[in-house]
């Protein structure tokens, strides 16, 4: 989905700029969660453990438009996702999930726009 890719590099850029620690310790969490899930091998818990974390940095951006945008467009991908890997619990690619978002915000951390977007690129199938 490109414009997911779009907002959500967008995002991830502007959180490089304006997040505090704070805010990186609430990722945390979120993808402690999402370790819970795996081990549960609960997607719909996975899935919308996801959605927030990706939310959350969005809507740390402060761009009201942005926010619209990428909320309309969640409900439709996330529920995609769902839906089209429900069967998929046990896979590998199930079990990586939360590293995948560990890599994320370690690429935010860099403050580096080319490292950014080559981790969305990656991490957005």
């Amino acid at each position: 989905m490109p414009i997911r890719r779009m907002i959500e590099n967008y995002a991830c850029c502007q959180a490089a700029i304006l997040f505090e620690p704070c805010d990186y310790e609430i990722l945390e969490e979120y993808i402690e969660k999402m370790e819970t899930h795996v081990a549960q091998q609960d997607l719909k818990g996975m899935s919308q453990t996801d959605a927030d974390f990706h939310r959350y940095i969005v809507t740390k951006c402060t761009s009201r438009v942005l926010i619209s945008i990428w909320e309309s467009l969640a409900a439709h991908f996330y529920g995609r996702i769902y839906l089209q890997n429900r069967v998929k619990r046990g896979t590998p690619k199930f079990f990586t999930i939360p590293q995948k978002h560990r890599s994320l915000i370690a690429a935010i951390r860099t403050q580096d726009h080319a490292v950014i977007a080559a981790e969305i690129e990656g991490h957005i199938d």
